[in-house]
């Protein structure tokens, strides 16, 4: 989904008390590493359409996500042949031995409890939807 900057100015705009209490509920963790930070700007956008697309995707794929409340967000900054990108990481459940702040945490089933997705801060793309399947 590609969105105009007026289009994004205008939504930021509009949600800023809608999105203060939104984003509130759930929780993003900025992993280590990476190869550039994304700046706030970047992760405002990126927050702004991120539940009507994935919650969308996965209804294409007869799929439905958890409540939205429910998941935290890993995020970390990462280039890939020139492309830069935002790696995000959805959890609704948290290990006690997950350090998140230190390490992408990729678990291999547990349905759509667990998502991960990027964003191009540039063209304002998500793309790479994955949802874990069940076991």
């Amino acid at each position: 989904m590609k969105l105009p900057r007026h289009a994004i100015n205008a939504l930021l705009a509009f949600s800023v008390g809608w999105a203060t209490t939104a984003y509130a509920q759930n929780a993003w963790v900025r992993v280590k590493g990476g190869t550039w930070e994304p700046e706030a700007q970047v992760l405002s956008e990126l927050k702004v359409q991120l539940a009507p697309y994935a919650q969308g995707r996965a209804q294409a794929e007869g799929r439905k996500l958890r409540n939205w409340n429910e998941y935290t967000f890993q995020y970390q900054g990462l280039e890939e042949k020139g492309r830069k990108f935002v790696l995000v990481n959805a959890l609704c459940h948290k290990d006690r031995g997950w350090n998140l702040e230190q390490q992408m945490i990729l678990v291999l089933d547990g349905g759509s409890c667990f998502f991960r997705l990027k964003f191009d801060p540039q063209r304002r793309q998500y793309f790479d939807l994955t949802i874990n399947g069940e076991a």
